[in-house]
């Protein structure tokens, strides 16, 4: 499987250190006595280009659940691998409708390493927009494998893929790339935090991550790291920063694998242009995408909430409300800001699902919808306004709710988040205007709401 035996040595030697480690890096608690985690792996290694990058991919799962065998509790439910030849759609659906359900406490992860795309005209107003899996024998719609997962039977479903999430057709990026190992990989036996229990076994909702953003190529290098996303997820379980607490919560753990994936790729990617050392074809991929960021396509921590109400729509940081100003005439194109509590209409808001966790927001007062302006190049800082229904993407916000009563507003078509940006006034200042960036972590692009 591997093409020199010096980096398959290289490789059993950190997975069989990674897996002592990991194993006795989580103790569960009483509380956590019932659960159990079942693993889904799909990979397809028999990609001529990337298959024995996406075999470690899958290796490395492997390692993460052996690391719920916990000294208070063996956590491990079922492991399932599909790989090979074994990795078309029809069997992944069918074994993703099989994969157990015991009871409340049950909790799935899923985890696909493969080429994938997306076709807008395939996704609707669905929160992957149209993002799919090319395996062996057809296209996996992301979507269907999630209703597959059935999470709505389980305390927790997390999806976590590593492929590209490009427009169109399915492109395999950086087959060619050097397979020298990057620096600090040798450091990756050291876990110092109990983030399986954390994030497998406490943690209770609906978790769906992809390895790359909007437009993006996810990146593989070898056998050895395999995907880039894959390697800096596994490397914040075994090395995560002194600000990662044994009870993190799934938006802060992925915030820091965003941050990392980005500055790994941006230093890897600026090496590999300077010496020239891929083909002319990965050169001009390289060159042309200047950043790789994980991105949620789903993210519920809890019950889900009743959005059934109207709703004030407070900013966790500063306080202030998403207010739409009152201009006469009332024309399109009115920039949403930030203002004290006034208790009127127009900071007032009402929810439209128009699919499972996607929704309009409609203010009460101008009838106008929350619509995030569509500007070449996809800028952060894009403005955020009110205007007409045009039953457009950019006017559907995916909902994310990271904590109870606490929400982040994605934009389904941008991918930008709705933020309160610090004018310099540290939240004091009224008519602050409110735009939208890549996801930072930052209590600026939490949002609270309150009941009419």
């Amino acid at each position: 499987m591997y093409r020199k035996g010096i980096v398959m040595s290289k490789q059993v030697s950190w997975v069989a250190t990674l897996v002592v480690l990991l194993a006795c890096g989580a103790r569960a608690d009483a509380a956590d006595e019932n659960s159990k985690v079942h693993f889904l792996l799909v990979g397809d290694t028999k990609d001529n280009r990337i298959g024995t990058g996406i075999g470690n991919n899958l290796d490395v799962f492997r390692v993460l659940h052996a690391s719920l065998d916990m000294e208070e509790g063996d956590k491990r439910g079922k492991l399932v691998v599909i790989d090979g030849t074994k990795a078309k759609a029809k069997d992944v659906l069918a074994t993703a409708e099989a994969m157990p359900t015991d009871d409340e406490n049950t909790a799935l992860v899923c985890y696909v390493t493969c080429h994938g795309a997306y076709d807008e005209k395939r996704g609707g107003a669905d929160p992957t927009n149209g993002h799919f899996f090319a395996l062996p024998g057809g296209d996996l719609m992301r979507a269907d494998l999630w209703k597959a997962l059935q999470p709505e039977k389980r305390r927790l479903t997390v999806l976590i893929t590593d492929t590209c999430n490009s427009p169109g057709e399915a492109s395999p990026a950086a087959g060619s790339v050097p397979e020298r190992l990057p620096p600090g990989f040798e450091n990756m036996d050291k876990p110092k935090r109990k983030l399986a229990r954390a994030l497998f076994v406490r943690a209770s909702g609906v978790v769906d991550v992809s390895g790359s953003s909007k437009n993006e190529f996810g990146w593989f290098q070898g056998p050895l790291p395999g995907g880039w996303f894959t390697y800096q997820l596994v490397n914040a379980f075994c090395n995560p920063p002194e600000t990662i607490r044994e009870d993190v919560q799934w938006p802060d753990f992925v915030q820091v694998v965003a941050d990392r994936t980005s500055k790994f790729y941006q230093t890897q990617r600026q090496k590999i242009i300077d010496n020239r050392e891929v083909g002319e074809d990965t050169l001009k991929q390289l060159t042309g995408q200047k950043d790789q960021r994980p991105q949620f396509f789903r993210l519920r921590l809890g019950k889900a909430a009743d959005l059934s109400s109207e709703f004030y729509i407070r900013n966790a940081w500063s306080g202030k409300q998403l207010d739409y100003p009152a201009i006469e005439g009332n024309p399109d194109g009115a920039h949403l800001q930030a203002y004290r509590y006034n208790g009127q209409t127009n900071q007032l808001w009402s929810f439209e699902e128009v699919s499972p966790g996607v929704y309009r927001l409609q203010n009460n007062w101008s009838k106008k919808l929350m619509d995030n302006a569509v500007i070449e190049g996809n800028p952060d800082g894009s403005k955020v306004h009110g205007f007409k229904l045009n039953n457009q993407t950019n006017q559907m916000w995916v909902l994310e709710q990271v904590a109870p009563n606490e929400f982040r507003f994605q934009n389904l078509y941008t991918r930008k988040y709705l933020e309160n940006p610090n004018d310099g006034s540290d939240g004091k200042n009224d008519e602050v205007k409110l735009n939208a960036y890549t996801m930072n972590g930052l209590r600026s692009q939490i949002w609270t709401l309150k009941e009419r």
